[in-house]
């Protein structure tokens, strides 16, 4: 079992370690990071955040308990909350201290907010021909960072003690999203933290759009004053917290931005790997065959095609070699290498064969810094072989680039 507070955290131990699927990479001696980038920020917080949890020893409880705190127990907040993908957020909570009183939350997106939703809701061919990435936050984002924003208004606004959540809106990924506590994507990250900086406990709850109605409505502004009025005549005591971009925190807006900044999916959704007859919609084809810079110089054949037996000592001496060759280790040749991983020395192909060492690092590390800079420059990449999908060296490639690219 993994502890909760470690779940939010734990992708950054993954994409050091797991760069390649089976890659060997347990026997490469460093990766380096860059001491400003995000990957490095990351991997310290769950450094931080493993040393805190092994500090308290509060350990994990062999069975979970057996029903999630009811709305009447003591800090429980129930809250119901829609966005829009064009006006604005909003919502509406009962906190358990608090019986008979309704908060209401609702705000018009801010114009650069509102400017990323548009962004990202344009067709994924037109996003993929932008020189330069713009913010973009996608709608599933936006929903799941209202479900932080609302419980954050209540706290910050009432003073009142949040003890856990149970969050009812119609975004069924977001509520799977919360229920796992973890997700592939850099934008959604950043706003799940938050939400677990205001409780460790939240129930989310999926429901139909059309039995969402009242929250829907607090997205647009003009409709807003009519769920308060209705609120009114239920007999229940209506205090509404915000009812515009200014009056909810600014940094609530700042964080929100901050995840627009980031990948809008899984961060491979930008570097991707792929059979060279399919290659990734909307994405520039980049072969990384031999006899190229960037092929495989490993490969045991029986009547032109890899011997399958092979195949995993074969990608593991190219993830040595490429690593080697960036990080520029001493090394004799590539026959050390597949001699390093048990190949036979007829496994390195031609033209590798006859290169020396400093020929091949010098023409990897030339097509790594070419490949680089197009992927820094906002380029969507698929790096293309005959081997995918089965296991493919163009894998660790792919997973530099990935974490070469991190901000």
């Amino acid at each position: 079992m993994v502890y909760p507070s470690i779940l939010l955290w734990i992708h950054a131990g993954y994409a050091l370690v797991c760069l390649t699927p089976r890659s060997g990479r347990a026997r490469v001696r460093s990766i380096r990071l860059r001491a400003e980038g995000a990957r490095a920020a990351e991997f310290l917080a769950l450094l931080d955040t493993v040393e805190q949890v092994v500090g308290e020893n509060a350990g994990i409880p062999m069975v979970h308990a057996s029903v999630f705190p009811g709305t009447d127990e003591p800090g429980s907040l129930l809250q119901v909350t829609d966005a829009s993908g064009d006006d604005g957020c909003g919502g509406y909570a009962f906190h358990s201290s608090r019986p008979g009183v309704v908060f209401v939350v609702h705000a018009e997106w801010p114009p650069a907010v509102r400017s990323a939703l548009l962004a990202a809701g344009r067709p994924r061919a037109e996003r993929a021909r932008e020189t330069s990435r713009s913010d973009m936050l996608s709608v599933p984002a936006a929903e799941l960072a209202t479900s932080w924003l609302v419980p954050y208004v209540v706290a910050r606004r009432t003073g009142l003690h949040i003890s856990s959540v149970t969050a009812v809106g119609d975004c069924d990924p977001v509520a799977r999203l919360i229920m796992a506590a973890s997700t592939p994507s850099p934008q959604a990250r950043v706003l799940l933290r938050r939400a677990f900086e205001i409780c460790r406990r939240w129930s989310p709850i999926a429901v139909r759009r059309h039995l969402n109605g009242s929250a829907d409505e607090l997205t647009h502004p003009a409709l807003a004053p009519s769920v308060v009025a209705r609120a009114v005549e239920a007999g229940l005591r209506v205090e509404v917290l915000a009812a515009s971009a200014a009056e909810v925190p600014p940094e609530v807006w700042a964080t929100i931005l901050a995840a627009a900044g980031k990948p809008m999916g899984r961060e491979s959704d930008a570097i991707s790997v792929a059979h060279r007859r399919r290659p990734t919609e909307s994405a520039t084809e980049v072969r990384v065959m031999r006899p190229g810079a960037l092929g495989n110089p490993f490969g045991v054949l029986f009547k032109g095609h890899l011997v399958e037996e092979w195949r995993d000592p074969c990608c593991e001496a190219f993830a040595w070699a490429f690593d080697a060759a960036l990080c520029g280790d001493t090394m004799t040749s590539l026959a050390e290498i597949a001699t390093l991983h048990g190949l036979p020395q007829h496994s390195v192909r031609a033209p590798y064969a006859t290169m020396g060492w400093k020929e091949y690092e010098a023409a990897v590390r030339s097509e790594a810094a070419l490949l680089l800079s197009r992927v820094m420059g906002g380029e969507r990449v698929c790096l293309v072989c005959s081997c995918h999908p089965k296991r493919c060296h163009g894998a660790t490639i792919c997973g530099w680039l990935r974490m070469m690219k991190e901000p």
